[in-house]
């Protein structure tokens, strides 16, 4: 397998990321192309906001966040993404902005299965691996991180058990990536915790 070096599409940076799969080459590196919206959600963060990117595949959100001099835990439970992830931060110098975590959140604390691939760049896949699951509330005083401000949560369906997990957290915005089968459940979870939608993106027109 082949690695080389390519350019994140963010213009007003130079930011490199590791390539050796098609769809890191695909849709990774241009992350910005795929969602400008999250770019432009998180440009419009306070300076010093405290980023959680649930699902954070192999870091495209998470390196425009930190270079944009926000604190970032970046959460990513599948080993080789996470893996790819750690190199792309390290990669930019960008290790003391983003605490990278290879777990899953979701409403309950225990092992939890979950869909893999055996190369970055993929969400789910065809291999079952046992990984670590627990509540987002928990891991922020267990590991005694710093309580989020904003969260990016891309979780391919599995939205609802980690907005359930959340507890009461002083985040400011969410920016929610929603499966058909939850669009109608995740709704009057967030009006209960305080939040009104502020606009809607479908990624398949996008």
């Amino acid at each position: 397998m082949i690695t080389r070096t390519a350019r994140l599409d963010f213009p007003q940076a130079n930011l490199k990321m590791l390539v050796s799969t098609e769809i890191e080459a695909t849709f990774r590196v241009n992350a910005c192309a795929k969602e400008p919206w999250t770019v432009d959600w998180i440009k419009n963060m306070p300076l010093g906001s405290v980023l959680y990117d649930v699902g954070a595949c192999v870091g495209s959100y998470t390196l425009i966040a930190a270079q944009l001099g926000h604190n970032v835990v970046a959460i990513e439970p599948s080993f080789a993404n996470h893996a790819r992830l750690c190199e792309n931060v390290i990669t930019n110098d960008l290790g003391h902005k983003v605490i990278a975590l290879c777990l899953a959140l979701g409403n309950t604390a225990g092992p939890a299965v979950m869909q893999q691939e055996m190369l970055p760049g993929y969400s789910g896949g065809s291999k079952r691996m046992l990984t670590q699951q627990l509540p987002l509330a928990m891991i922020v005083q267990t590991f005694g991180l710093p309580p989020p401000t904003h969260l990016k949560i891309d979780v391919d369906g599995a939205e609802m058990a980690v907005l359930q997990g959340a507890g009461p957290l002083p985040v400011q915005s969410i920016m929610l990536e929603v499966s058909t089968r939850n669009a109608a459940l995740t709704g009057p979870v967030l009006t209960a915790g305080g939040f009104k939608l502020e606009a809607v993106f479908d990624e398949r027109k996008g």
